[in-house]
C-alpha cells in the first residue's frame, strides 16, 4: 500500500481546466476556433459578451436548487464571525502591557 501511495497523481500538476466529456455532459462545450467564444464573440472590440450576465447558464433550474444545498459560507459571514470574536477578546480580557524598568546600578 504504501508504493501505491507515490503512484496517485499529484495536485501541483492539476490541469486547470474541464475536459471535453465534462463540457459535453455539462452542455458547455464550444465547437469553433480557440479564439471564438460563445454567442458570435470573438475578442475584437464591439463583438464581446460578458459571460457573468447569467450565471446560472450551465445549469437547469432542478441542478441550480440542488448546487445551492452545498453552499459554503459567505467569505461575509466569516469576516463578521472573526470581528465578533476579536471584539469580544478584547472587551472581555485585558491586553498586557510592557514596563521597562530601569535596573538600579550598583555602586
Amino acid at each position: 500500500k504504501e508504493t501505491e501511495k507515490g503512484f496517485a497523481p499529484s495536485q501541483k500538476y492539476r490541469k486547470p481546466a474541464v475536459d471535453w466529456r465534462r463540457q459535453m455532459e455539462r452542455g458547455t462545450m464550444h465547437y469553433g476556433r480557440w479564439y471564438e467564444g460563445p454567442a458570435c464573440s470573438d475578442y475584437t472590440p464591439g463583438k464581446t459578451t460578458d459571460r457573468l450576465d447569467n450565471v446560472r447558464a450551465p445549469f437547469s433550474d432542478a441542478e441550480w436548487e440542488e448546487r445551492k444545498e452545498y453552499r459554503s459560507w459567505d467569505i461575509m459571514k466569516l469576516g463578521y464571525a472573526g470581528l465578533a470574536l476579536f471584539l469580544a477578546y478584547r472587551v472581555t480580557n485585558e491586553w498586557p502591557v510592557v514596563w521597562c524598568e530601569e535596573q538600579k546600578q550598583e555602586e
